[in-house]
């Protein structure tokens, strides 16, 4: 039974990302939502002064970060997933 269960939760991230691909909102729809996310970014070496705050790849990577964020949230409040 239980590995029944790790197999639906797998199941259930993999629907996930594939409707976040599909349905992927704009750079700047992105961009907002990651700054509404309030991310803290912290170096652990060097400047974050040289960081491209503005490229695409990296606001889609957080993006997709607060999205799988919302989802495992979303999923431990019904008590779908439990956490280790």
């Amino acid at each position: 039974m239980k590995n029944k269960k790790k197999s639906d939760i797998l199941e259930e991230i993999a629907r996930f990302q594939k409707n976040i691909i599909k349905n992927k909102p704009s750079l700047k729809e992105m961009y907002d939502q990651v700054r509404m996310m309030r991310y803290k970014i912290k170096p652990l070496q060097g400047d974050i002064s040289y960081l491209n705050l503005k490229n695409r790849e990296f606001i889609e990577i957080l993006w997709h970060l607060g999205k799988l964020d919302d989802f495992f949230n979303e999923n431990k409040k019904h008590n779908l997933i439990v956490l280790i």
